[in-house]
């Protein structure tokens, strides 16, 4: 009984120092990625890029910021093909071609062979603008931090990619906060923690 006691006052001292979402579900979310079939690119894009490819009406005046930094460094007959597809879809094959191995077989020689020729400054920014978090193949698992939106992007090797959609909800464990009279709500909403990210398991068939 004493033991029980003594667990409870440093459970309760612990959740006063942090917000109870941060002990108990963390500050991140473990995503697994799948494909089928297996071995296609994944580009994981967070921040500002990511809520706007999830909001196709808002990226716009993103993939013309990419294509006016892309500009110099590819022709006019290759920015025409680019703008052929969705814009989201746009932004996801650009940052594909700028970061993965795989062919990005159904555009044209000349445009796969420009975008593969961008200077290393340029495709930073480019990159940069995109706000990649994460890249690799799948099967994959990535490790993202609560509080934001992520685009997904996933193409296997010659064929268009699709988009994903990870998106933040609520994370009642937030309402455990009770036990310390709410003190660790202020620590669970600048971890990010009072938010949940999901799905956890992403599958994405061509």
């Amino acid at each position: 009984m004493r033991r029980l006691a003594i667990m409870g006052m440093i459970l309760a001292v612990s959740a006063g120092q942090a917000g109870c979402a941060t002990i108990f579900s963390g500050t991140s979310t473990k995503v697994r990625i799948e494909s089928e079939p297996s071995g296609a690119g994944v580009v994981v894009i967070g921040g500002g890029a990511a809520s706007m490819i999830l909001k196709a009406q808002k990226i716009a005046n993103l993939a013309d910021k990419i294509l006016a930094k892309l500009g110099p460094s590819i022709s006019k007959e290759s920015v025409d093909e680019l703008k052929k597809y969705s814009l989201e879809d746009m932004v996801g094959i650009i940052a594909l071609s700028l970061t993965s191995p795989l062919s990005m077989g159904f555009l044209s020689e000349k445009t796969r062979m420009a975008l593969a020729g961008i200077p290393k400054p340029i495709r930073d920014a480019v990159l940069d603008m995109i706000g990649i978090e994460e890249t690799g193949q799948t099967p994959m698992s990535v490790t993202l931090k609560k509080g934001g939106a992520y685009a997904v992007v996933v193409a296997p090797e010659g064929k268009p990619p699709k988009i994903v959609g990870l998106k933040t909800s609520f994370d009642f464990l937030v309402l455990l906060n009770v036990l310390n009279l709410f003190i660790g709500v202020p620590i669970d909403i600048l971890t990010g923690a009072y938010l949940d990210l999901g799905p956890e398991k992403i599958h994405v068939r061509f």
